[in-house]
């Protein structure tokens, strides 16, 4: 449990959309292989079509880049390797479509995010957390407000002489306890039997630890985390013992109610991590979909531009031909997918674009 915490307190969860360094560098890489291979053996009159191509941007933006770059006919004559790989970076540079991709990824990230609620369950984390610094210590101000607490929630009377005595604020948790005690014993406990006042105890310690923890989550938040039920989530764990610890019966033991306080909040902030570890595989999962449908879209697009450089080159179209044709290459491309990543409304969608494009 230890561990648990010293990790709650460093830990954030990774972007749910697993948007890493790699993720843009393998992009990068793509398009600086594309632009590599595109511009080997060519002229300096097609680098233009040939970076537009590569870019999906217009000649008038692709001659912009190139004249950013301060490249001229002359110098790519003379370009080796090296040189291509330089004047290649420089583009990437200037279009920007790197920092677009990322832009873009990050976009889905935070609407994967949002959809499977990891803002809420980080809260939640963070709350229990706070709970957990404030009450759980083992410290003699957490130990004192607990006593407090539990103190002012069983008997308002005895804890408001005691507030008025001028050493109150210097009172151990240990000596609060012990006027308390001495009050259980000339009252409730008084002519019962051991067994009678550890029932009693009990019933005080669930009932406390039951109200304490609804105050500070939240009688929704409280019943999440405890399972569903909190009265079972109680029972189970405040018993005799959590309240005297080895002290006998009807004896209160001040450190062992601190003890308790930390073990309950620990299983709940172990509950609340869980579902924001649950949270966060949902939001990857939810993300790689929305990844997957745009990549299916952006095949789709490239489809259409194959076409429409088939409609310019064919001297005779045949639009029923020409859109089965532009299908087909969806299809191909979509067929390198598991069947289970298919989606075969995404491709009707494409037909109708392609209808569309063609009307």
């Amino acid at each position: 449990m230890q561990s648990i915490l010293e990790w709650a307190k460093t830990n954030t969860i990774e972007a749910a959309d697993g948007l890493t360094w790699d993720d843009i560098r393998a992009k990068r890489n793509d398009i600086t292989q594309s632009l590599t291979d595109a511009f080997k053996g060519i002229s300096f009159d097609q680098v233009a079509e040939r970076l537009g191509k590569s870019l999906g941007v217009d000649e008038k933006t692709s001659q912009a880049l190139i004249k950013q770059t301060g490249m001229t006919a002359e110098k790519f004559k003379t370009l080796d390797d090296k040189g291509l790989g330089v004047f290649v970076q420089s583009l990437i540079d200037a279009s920007g479509v790197v920092d677009t991709y990322s832009k873009n990824l990050q976009s889905l990230s935070d609407q994967a995010a949002q959809e499977a609620g990891i803002e809420e369950a980080k809260a939640v984390v963070s709350m229990v957390q706070g709970i957990k610094k404030d009450l759980g210590g083992e410290d003699e101000a957490s130990q004192r407000q607990i006593v407090e607490a539990f103190i002012k929630s069983q008997d308002t009377n005895l804890f408001n002489k005691l507030r008025k005595r001028d050493d109150f604020d210097t009172m151990s948790a240990d000596k609060l306890m012990n006027f308390f005690e001495t009050s259980m014993e000339k009252g409730a406990f008084k002519g019962q039997t051991g067994q009678k006042a550890e029932e009693i105890m009990i019933e005080q310690g669930q009932a406390f630890f039951k109200e304490l923890l609804t105050q500070q989550l939240g009688a929704d938040t409280f019943q999440k985390l405890a399972g569903g039920d909190i009265d079972k989530f109680i029972e189970d764990n405040v018993t005799g013992f959590a309240m005297r610890g080895f002290q006998s019966f009807g004896d209160y033991e001040e450190e062992h109610l601190g003890k308790t306080t930390s073990k309950l909040v620990d299983k709940l902030l172990n509950q609340a991590m869980m579902e924001q570890n649950r949270k966060s595989v949902e939001a990857r999962r939810i993300f790689q979909e929305k990844k997957m449908e745009e990549d299916y879209l952006e095949e789709g697009e490239e489809a259409l531009e194959e076409g429409d450089e088939t409609l310019e080159e064919t001297e005779v179209l045949d639009e029923e031909e020409l859109v089965e044709q532009v299908m087909n290459r969806v299809a191909a491309r979509l067929k390198n997918l598991s069947e289970d990543q298919k989606k075969e409304e995404l491709v009707e969608a494409l037909a109708k674009k392609i209808a569309e494009k063609l009307s």
